[in-house]
């Protein structure tokens, strides 16, 4: 009854009349705890309206629901997933599939990095709900929960390596300037069924308490040995709060590729982006330190972070034109094919970019990059930007992730808040202990 549409990797959207429901089938290899485990968040959450439960931002999902479906009621949408579904099978009973049903908006079923197109301003709606989601992060950090998977290239399984920023920290390689690889299909698959919707927040089953952390210690080639008990979980908390604040960088990255003014050129597009960086930060300090959302306080990133205002202030602006730069539409990859939004405002060649520079110049902006410290590596052609299906890489092959000044300030921002005291994780352990 009521109409289906497929929603990311294995969920059904069903509107019937003025409710929508959406039902979200267990995946092939999941365990059953997995999918219970977000219902059981959103059951608590509607059992314990008070105290930072109440704080949150988010449009999160509401009746939830498990039961088992036989297979003959499957839905005609299951072609659409691009998740295999596990099918339960047993001697005397039809075969059935898990599933977790819950009521939303329809904002829950829009990725934020998606443009409102019913909107005069496409980018007003899915950036705000980025901050909030930001918020609800550190709100979430602040009750010992950390939201460890924003992103599908985070999402951590036994048979495959998953992307971490500050992956090395839990390894036994100590290296002064190591920075994360390639981040593959960072604008396809990698990002394409996040956790951030126009919403806020999706998903919010990929948790793991504080002193429990296991994903970070999982990737592939780490081992939770290298470092003692107490203080791999404190790196844990950092790492995953750098991986948060980047997901929502990138997600947003993404969505102002389809901005035609989106270019390094462009003054406004950089400042602009200086500000989104700076308020990601911003909510997701003030949702740790326990405050409201109308409470968030502008500027607690800078006074948290210990090299000083004039550091800071020199790495949000290098940092978003790092963004930028690497982030827009380049001619050669996938991205030259989106369809933008809008008109310049000024004029500007947005092949004028990185592909071009590399594989013409033989080099990489002047204006970023100094010229007697750059070696080129050889890496330009088009090819050393795509992942075996033909997505675009955020990276060349074998390389870094480009984006080295943010990664810098944000591994720097993780351990002023390890070291101005104990985080609101702490303290939610201690007291459930």
């Amino acid at each position: 009854r009521g109409i289906c549409e497929a929603k990311g990797g294995r969920t059904v959207q069903v509107k019937d009349g003025d409710r929508i429901y959406y039902y979200k089938f267990q995946r092939q290899d999941e365990p059953l705890a997995d999918l219970v485990r977000e219902g059981l968040i959103h059951q608590f959450r509607a059992e314990n309206p008070q105290g930072a439960w109440s704080k949150l931002a988010s449009d999160l999902p509401q009746d939830p629901h498990f039961f088992a479906l036989p297979q003959s009621m499957w839905p005609s949408t299951k072609e659409q997933f691009k998740d295999e579904v596990k099918v339960h099978k047993e001697d005397g009973r039809e075969p059935w599939i898990n599933v977790y049903r819950y009521t939303a908006s329809a904002d829950y079923g829009c990725y934020a990095h998606q443009p409102d197109s019913e909107a005069d301003c496409p980018w007003t709606k899915p950036e705000e709900a980025i901050l909030t989601a930001c918020y609800d992060m550190g709100l979430f950090a602040s009750m010992g929960l950390m939201l460890t998977s924003m992103l599908p290239a985070m999402h951590n399984s036994t048979d495959r390596r998953s992307w971490q920023a500050l992956y090395d920290l839990f390894g036994y390689r100590h290296c002064a300037e190591v920075h994360p690889g390639t981040l593959g299909a960072w604008n396809g698959t990698a990002t394409e069924h996040c956790d951030i919707g126009f919403n806020g927040l999706r998903d919010v089953g990929d948790y793991e308490q504080f002193g429990t952390i296991r994903s970070c210690f999982k990737k592939s080639g780490n081992e939770g040995s290298a470092q003692p008990q107490e203080v791999g979980q404190r790196l844990a908390v950092a790492s995953t709060l750098c991986d948060n604040v980047l997901a929502a960088i990138l997600i947003r990255s993404r969505l102002r590729q389809q901005d035609a003014d989106y270019h390094y050129s462009k003054s406004e597009a950089l400042a602009e982006t200086a500000r989104f960086i700076e308020a990601v930060c911003d909510h997701l300090l003030s949702g740790l330190a326990g405050q409201s959302k109308g409470e968030v306080q502008a500027g607690i990133t800078r006074q948290t972070m210990a090299q000083g205002p004039d550091y800071y202030d020199a790495w949000l602006q290098r940092a978003a034109f790092e963004v930028v730069y690497w982030s827009a539409r380049q001619p050669g990859l996938n991205s030259a094919n989106i369809t933008v939004l809008g008109q310049q405002k000024v004029d500007h060649d947005w092949q004028d970019g990185w592909r071009t520079h590399l594989s013409e110049e033989k080099n990489l902006s002047a204006r970023l990059y100094d010229r007697q410290e750059f070696q080129p590596s050889g890496h330009a052609s088009a090819s050393c930007f795509l992942n075996p299906n033909h997505e675009d890489n955020l990276g060349g092959g074998n390389q870094v992730f480009p984006l080295t000044t943010l990664v810098q300030g944000l591994t720097s921002l993780g351990g002023d808040i390890l070291a101005q005291g104990s985080t609101g994780a702490d303290d939610a352990a201690m007291d459930s202990n």
